[in-house]
């Protein structure tokens, strides 16, 4: 309600104020002080008007610019049929373990597809791509509490896991099929 009451008194101000000057003026025969006085108006108007865009200009360019890099992250870093990160962030991934010595709670993963070379000779290369949109996406769920999963190019999946036990990894591994089951039971054409 607040923005409305500033934007009426935003129109009356310059609006309504200036047919009141012009009347006043008009009506004594004063044209050429109503002609200067709304000059003024018009001056103050559009002093007005470019703060407003000003601010609402930089509020937008900010958005955009805090945005960009979500953007460009995710041009550069996903993969577009899994929706998973691509190879190139499973590499940054990898560099960020390579320096240091792993802990002995790190799980690494490598989920190999077998089965995809057939499903492509089969069904073409779009049967291929949804093969790998839908185990993406089994996988993103059920690794979404365990920690980074990607998709490392041609069939190959990696997950690296800190503070991971050994069962963990097991249970990890169990919801994984539980997961992909429930899915093929679902949807068995895909």
């Amino acid at each position: 309600m607040t923005g409305y009451w500033f934007l009426r008194r935003l129109w009356v101000f310059f609006f309504q104020a200036e047919d009141g000057i012009r009347d006043f003026c008009l009506s004594r025969g004063l044209g050429d002080v109503y002609k200067r006085q709304s000059e003024k108006i018009n001056v103050r108007m559009y002093i007005v008007l470019a703060i407003i865009i000003f601010f609402f200009g930089g509020c937008i360019g900010a958005i955009i610019l805090g945005r960009s890099k979500d953007f460009l992250d995710y041009i550069m870093y996903t993969d577009r049929k899994t929706g998973l990160p691509n190879r190139a962030m499973c590499d940054i991934e990898i560099e960020k373990y390579a320096a240091d010595k792993l802990k002995d709670s790190f799980v690494f993963l490598l989920i190999k597809l077998d089965n995809l070379k057939y499903v492509n000779d089969k069904g073409g290369r779009e049967a291929g791509d949804a093969l790998l949109k839908v185990f993406g996406k089994v996988l993103k769920r059920a690794a979404s509490s365990y920690g980074f999963v990607g998709y490392n190019g041609s069939d190959q999946f990696i997950g690296m896991f800190e503070e991971c036990t050994v069962q963990r990894a097991e249970d990890f591994k169990q919801y994984l099929e539980e997961l992909v089951h429930y899915h093929n039971v679902q949807t068995p054409n895909v």
